[in-house]
């Protein structure tokens, strides 16, 4: 549309009484942006002018931009979850939809998870029982639907397990069984989460029985491997594909380190929350160490399997065992493209630089898996974006492809 309106001109060498006005409606979200550009008719010079209020939402547009449109809410109802003590090391956990509504709860990486997963945390006097299990890292946005348990309103689901699968009660004596954090939800019908519900159930004392517990076997059995990576399972394509994969996560890794350390604070702020200076050196440290690692074709601290020695992929894409420094690619690896160039999804480099942050003799203490994706991990607080494996991936990712 045109109109013409009395205005003056921003000429010096005049002032001109009519100017004419061409609005044009830009789309923007579920709102319009009105734009104005003032051609002087008598000079024909040109003007944009918005108003003040729209100068602000342009800046508000400018922010929005900068976030996922689609963001996993996170709220504190919903589910309970309980512990019970069954056994010298034996633990039942229930979990129940308080809801009003049908809802269907990501069993992977929880309690409810059948591989050997950190289910709990274990102390004794005070300090923490180092955890000998696996972190196995999903694709959020991509999981089998035997990934999901659903419970209707009212309804309970239970899981048992042992403890000392994990972690070493030999000692015996009095302990502490405690678990908290976040399980994803689908409500109602669905396909990918909805909503991340945060819990934290009952504290258990267990007193435990040393010598019974030391007779528990171990989730993890023992392998007789000393090579960098492994021979046996890594050889032909897969060879190829896994020193591809290495050689972008040393590229993200560096990139990342030099970013951590002296690149835009917002956008370490964006994945770690925090912008102090000697937080930002130790994550750059960390990466640094990644990017040794994966530029250590035969003398790492970390063993490489191609195949699932273990048996725990099932619809996982990788995961680590970090009291042994093993890492262990699952078929679904090998279904991701080797390089992304755009983008924050997971490629080959990215998913080996996630199993780094993991293990302990690459950068300790190694990291845990409190989220994964970008709209989960930015619902993490400094603390937890700081000993999250997938903050490490993404902020990598993101420096280094975008």
């Amino acid at each position: 549309m045109e109109y013409k309106f009395p205005m003056t001109c921003s000429s010096e060498s005049h002032s001109c009484l009519f100017q004419q006005a061409i609005l044009f409606c830009i789309p923007f979200s579920n709102a319009q942006i009105v734009l104005g550009i003032i051609v002087c008719s008598h000079c024909s010079c040109i003007e944009m002018r918005l108003s003040s209020s729209l100068i602000a939402l342009v800046a508000l547009a400018g922010q929005a931009l900068a976030l996922p449109f689609n963001e996993l809410a996170e709220r504190d109802t919903g589910l309970d979850v309980k512990l019970i003590p069954i056994g010298n090391t034996r633990v039942k956990a229930i979990i129940t939809n308080n809801a009003d509504h049908e809802m269907s709860f990501v069993k992977y990486n929880t309690l409810f998870d059948s591989s050997p997963v950190r289910k709990v945390q274990i102390s004794k006097d005070g300090s923490i029982i180092p955890f000998k299990g696996i972190h196995l890292y999903y694709d959020i946005d991509n999981l089998p639907k035997g990934a999901y348990k659903t419970l209707a309103p009212g309804a309970s689901a239970e899981a048992e397990f042992d403890i000392a699968e994990t972690s070493d009660l030999s000692a015996g004596g009095s302990f502490k069984i405690s678990a908290e954090g976040s399980i994803p939800v689908i409500d109602g019908q669905g396909t990918k989460p909805t909503s991340s519900i945060r819990f934290k159930a009952n504290t258990l004392t267990m007193d435990i029985d040393g010598e019974m517990a030391s007779r528990v076997a171990s989730a993890i059995p023992e392998l007789n491997k000393r090579t960098r990576v492994d021979n046996q399972t890594c050889t032909g394509q897969y060879a190829q594909l896994l020193q591809g994969g290495l050689r972008t996560c040393a590229t993200y890794a560096q990139r990342a380190a030099q970013a951590a350390s002296g690149g835009n604070a917002q956008k370490f702020q964006e994945y770690f929350k925090t912008t102090n200076q000697q937080t930002r050196q130790n994550v750059a440290r960390r990466f640094q160490a990644i990017a040794q690692e994966c530029s250590s074709a035969n003398q790492g601290r970390t063993i490489y399997f191609c195949q699932d020695v273990y048996g725990y992929c099932q619809g996982a894409i990788a995961y680590t065992v970090p009291d042994r420094s093993h890492v262990v690619n699952c078929p679904a690896y090998w279904s991701l493209p080797p390089v992304l160039n755009r983008g924050l999804g997971p490629d080959h480099g990215y998913v080996i630089v996630h199993e780094f942050t993991h293990a302990p003799s690459v950068f300790s203490p190694g990291t845990v898996d409190h989220a994964y994706g970008y709209e989960q991990c930015r619902r993490l607080n400094a603390q937890q974006s700081l000993n999250n494996a997938d903050s490490y991936s993404l902020f990598a990712a993101d420096v280094s492809r975008n």
